[in-house]
């Protein structure tokens, strides 16, 4: 499985550098982007907890930041608060999703990931990629970021669903200043319009 989600994710940046240096905008005619592809693990869906309780109702013991209206019984919930537009349709982009804290200078930091994705939902239609949850296969939503924004990397995980545990650290490197830190199974690559993919695996720990 941790192979194949590899070579899954490393194929998804191939066709991502592709599309984005295909795109019809030119260099600077739009603002720049970095943008993330996926499923759960980048999408952001744990932000909607602050950490794990034992209380079913209430506030689950403080951790449930879609909890509103508490009257120190009950609360109303509310995971839009939380994940925006995207709790309709189950993608579940988080406001405090990793792209969003990325250390990359970019005027916009776009989030793509849905949760549940798989590397079928990364690809393009045109390669037999298909949609998730209603949405155009990840790639293809990528071309229209590339046609308006000049894009200066996609991250892109795969398998992490499939992942007995993964976190994410704030003091991990991206590329030598900060990447996602995963359990094996886990995949994350990043790639740079213009110049020579750089893909790897990051191991946990």
């Amino acid at each position: 499985m941790g192979m194949r989600a590899w070579l899954g994710a490393v194929l998804v940046a191939a066709a991502g550098l592709w599309i984005v240096s295909g795109a019809s905008a030119s260099p600077g005619s739009g603002p720049t982007a970095i943008v993330a592809l996926g499923d759960s693990f980048i999408s952001g869906e744990g932000g909607r907890w602050l950490g794990n309780g034992s209380e079913p109702l209430g506030t689950r013991s403080g951790t449930d930041r879609a909890a509103f209206g508490c009257d120190g019984w009950s609360c109303e919930y509310d995971p839009a608060r939380v994940y925006g537009s995207s709790e309709a349709n189950g993608c579940h982009r988080s406001d405090v999703s990793p792209i969003l804290s990325a250390p990359v200078a970019v005027e916009e930091k776009l989030n793509l990931a849905c949760s549940g994705a798989r590397v079928e939902n990364l690809w393009p239609a045109l390669w037999g990629g298909r949609p998730h949850f209603g949405e155009a296969p990840q790639a293809n939503q990528l071309a229209a970021v590339a046609r308006r924004d000049e894009v200066r990397m996609v991250v892109v995980t795969a398998g992490a669903t499939t992942s007995a545990s993964a976190s994410w650290s704030p003091a991990a490197h991206w590329g030598g200043r900060g990447v996602p830190r995963t359990t094996p199974r886990s995949v994350a690559v990043t790639l740079r319009p213009m110049s020579t993919p750089r893909c790897r695996r990051w191991q946990g720990g």
